[in-house]
């Protein structure tokens, strides 16, 4: 984990912000991992971000994204679950 601190510190301000931002939607959404859905949330919320500032720009709202987050997450929480290969359980 000290390699991910060492990684993290190399971050902007702002891109910290928006990972936590990030981990905090996929706590919500209920999932064990930060997909590419709770990362456009992350750097959405950064207001001041270029990146944030065109896809608001485009029409996109936050809540629009966190509503499609949600029914993502419903979605494959209703899907059976996945199964892994058993090249990848070394089976």
């Amino acid at each position: 984990m000290s390699n991910f601190s060492t990684i993290l510190e190399r971050f902007s301000t702002r891109a910290k912000a928006a990972l936590v931002t990030s981990q905090k939607m996929a706590e919500k959404s209920k999932v064990a991992a930060i997909g590419t859905e709770h990362l456009l949330f992350g750097i959405v919320s950064e207001t001041s971000s270029l990146a944030s500032e065109v896809i608001l720009k485009a029409g996109v709202t936050l809540e629009e994204i966190q509503r499609e987050i949600m029914k993502l997450n419903s979605s494959a929480a209703a899907a059976a679950p996945p199964r892994m290969s058993s090249e990848l359980r070394g089976t």
